[in-house]
């Protein structure tokens, strides 16, 4: 809603007041980051990654891969294109880059009309991305919440129309930081794994978010 006031106050800055605030002081690096280039660089054995998206408007992961040479491309628009040989790297609810001139026609998905207007079109090129990704990919979330309806929406349908209606996906979540009784943490646990669950996701519980980096680089390993 915040953000619904500040695009309605800013008007064509936008986009480019949100930039200047995203990198004044941002790293340009993370483990995190540093973990998502090793489980993307590619290897003689073994599946290279598919692709990579990103609720994100930052280009950190690109600038990293740029640096560890490894090809890639930023898919913001149906109009984008990639060679065969760079991962891409679907940015679903915009994109803005370090440098360079932004475009008057650029639109991120930040305030609340932007998000209803995304949840309003089904055939939104960035609907229709991750609704394939997700019908046919093994994907993992990090750093997803799962609250957001359209995002939810889409796992719900490529669940549907599984044939097979086995979990394909793993998500990353950490345990429910809840006060009370065993039996209460217990139960919203269950919970949250069940919801998870309906939408083909496979929880993996970590305690500390400092765990997941670790968790990327045994996921790397496994596909050596």
């Amino acid at each position: 809603i915040i953000g619904k006031y500040l695009k309605n106050s800013l008007g064509k800055d936008f986009s480019k007041m949100v930039r200047d605030s995203l990198y004044v002081r941002s790293s340009k690096s993370s483990d995190m980051i540093d973990a998502i280039i090793e489980l993307a660089r590619p290897r003689r054995e073994g599946k290279a990654l598919d692709s990579i998206i990103t609720f994100n408007f930052d280009a950190l992961v690109e600038e990293n891969l740029s640096a560890a040479k490894i090809p890639n491309a930023p898919i913001y628009t149906e109009a984008v294109k990639y060679q065969p040989s760079e991962l891409p790297i679907y940015h679903v609810h915009g994109y803005l880059p370090r440098r360079g001139k932004i475009s008057e026609t650029t639109d991120i998905v930040f305030s609340e009309d932007a998000y209803h207007g995304q949840f309003l079109d089904p055939f939104s090129w960035s609907n229709l991305i991750q609704l394939a990704k997700f019908s046919q990919n093994t994907c993992l979330f990090v750093g997803v919440s799962l609250t957001d309806p359209n995002l939810r929406r889409l796992l719900d349908v490529a669940w549907r129309k599984s044939t097979e209606k086995t979990q394909n996906h793993y998500i990353v979540k950490k345990f429910p930081d809840i006060d009370g009784p065993t039996e209460t943490q217990s139960l919203a646990r269950l919970l949250e794994e069940q919801d998870a669950n309906l939408l083909g996701l496979n929880v993996i519980w970590v305690r500390a978010y400092a765990e997941i980096p670790n968790i990327l680089r045994l996921v790397a390993a496994a596909g050596a």
